[in-house]
């Protein structure tokens, strides 16, 4: 332990998931209470935090059409089914406790009932924050509603293969086959959802009108600091845009042109 030196723990530390530095500077710490080593090289590195969901790079629409496919190429016959879970997850930003809860009634032509969501222990409860809300149901979410089998022995819209009701560590069954073959093996299926704001953002939406997509109750503030991630080309896009009726081209007047404008 006296071979470690800070410099060596900090080089050490960078390359290493944060929980391996963690267990080490317990050790580390440990050791010094108990006079095995004057002191722990491992305290205070001051390494880079990530800022968690707000460092996400969002997912491209293109992205998740193509990470949805790749249900259909995983999962076989029941692939549709699958698909439509993702789809919905990433148009319509249910979480996915609310997702595992959905009922065939709660499906209108453009809307989405989310009155209840499904805890860890598989109970029934309201949504996040205790408000029932009417949500708005994207076109391709829809079409993968309509493009999946129905089970009419079950009230939900989503189950497992053998007809089971979703809870998270089913998900997770499902869904760590279809990222490893989409080429991101430890995406999280909520980055869905933060699809569905920066969707909603680059469309021109406000942050208040993500926010009620979303169930939040902070008027936007949220989806300002965490889950939207529009991009720079998206912002350049809209500012053209905005000025686009009110722009002229330019052109060059020719020299007789200039004669019978000044006569």
């Amino acid at each position: 332990m006296a071979d470690v030196d800070r410099p060596r723990a900090r080089a050490w530390a960078l390359q290493q998931p944060k929980g391996n530095v963690y267990v080490v500077r317990t050790m580390f710490s440990d050791a010094v209470r108990d006079g095995l080593c004057q002191s722990n090289p491992f305290s205070q590195l001051r390494l880079e935090q990530s800022r968690g969901r707000r460092d996400l790079v969002a997912l491209t629409e293109p992205e998740v059409t193509r990470l949805a496919d790749v249900a259909l190429e995983v999962h076989g016959d029941y692939g549709p089914t699958f698909r439509a879970m993702i789809l919905v997850a990433a148009y319509v930003g249910v979480r996915p406790g609310e997702l595992f809860a959905l009922e065939h009634d709660d499906l209108n032509v453009d809307e989405v009932g989310v009155r209840q969501s499904r805890d860890g222990t598989g109970q029934l409860k309201l949504p996040k924050n205790g408000r029932v809300r009417t949500v708005i149901l994207p076109p391709p979410a829809r079409e993968a509603l309509l493009a999946m089998p129905r089970h009419i022995d079950a009230p939900w819209v989503f189950t497992t293969k053998r007809g089971r009701t979703f809870t998270k560590p089913a998900l997770n069954l499902y869904w760590s086959p279809v990222r490893a073959a989409f080429g991101r093996p430890t995406m999280h299926f909520y980055e869905l959802r933060h699809f569905c704001a920066t969707h909603l953002l680059e469309l021109g939406l406000s942050h208040a009108d993500v926010a009620m997509q979303l169930g939040h109750t902070d008027g936007g503030k949220l989806v300002m600091s965490t889950y939207g991630h529009p991009s720079e080309q998206g912002a350049r896009q809209r500012l053209k845009a905005a000025f686009t009726p009110k722009v002229k081209p330019l052109r060059v007047a020719s020299r007789s042109q200039a004669r019978s404008d000044s006569a």
